[in-house]
């Protein structure tokens, strides 16, 4: 049965829903609803997130390979690793601050965008170790600001675009 896994990140949940007649068949929860932020003439701009520990799940990327989920958790460093099947916690992966956008390479890496740190980590899937921080920025050692939040990889796998939200450019790396 076909799937699609959507992480609802106001929603602080993870689903993944039948293709073929749109049921849920599993639905991780990790905390509390947010509502939307809400602004006051003279008062306070923006309600903060009623719980701290909220982990905003950010994307979703299905490895069918090995049966997993990779969920970016934007609020928590990391990278969440479901049970495909049951939607089970099989591991917890750090990464650098605000991880967003993830792209599985056709060898097993994992891309993880981390829009805080004008960087790129690459998880060796196997292992669940960061084995190589690519950064995205203009020039070396730029404070954090380029805000990478998408990727993509060349068809025969061999260059990794990253786009870079508040630079307005992209990055190419041979990888």
């Amino acid at each position: 049965d076909a799937a699609l896994y959507v992480a609802e990140s106001w929603g602080q949940r993870v689903e993944k829903i039948s293709t073929t007649d749109g049921r849920a068949l599993w639905v991780r929860s990790f905390a509390a609803a947010e509502g939307s932020a809400t602004t006051a003439h003279e008062g306070e701009r923006l309600k903060p997130a009623s719980d701290p520990l909220a982990p905003f799940p950010y994307t979703c990327v299905a490895d069918e390979k090995h049966g997993r989920v990779f969920v970016s958790l934007w609020a928590q460093s990391a990278v969440l690793v479901l049970d495909a099947t049951t939607g089970a916690d099989l591991a917890r992966w750090p990464v650098g601050a605000h991880p967003n956008e993830m792209l599985l390479s056709a060898d097993g890496r994992l891309f993880v965008a981390e829009a805080n740190l004008n960087s790129v980590s690459v998880i060796d899937t196997a292992t669940g170790r960061v084995s190589e921080r690519l950064t995205a920025s203009l020039f070396p050692n730029a404070p954090p600001g380029s805000m990478p939040n998408s990727l993509a990889l060349s068809p025969d796998g061999e260059l990794l675009f990253v786009a870079n939200a508040n630079n307005n450019n992209v990055a190419v790396f041979d990888v």
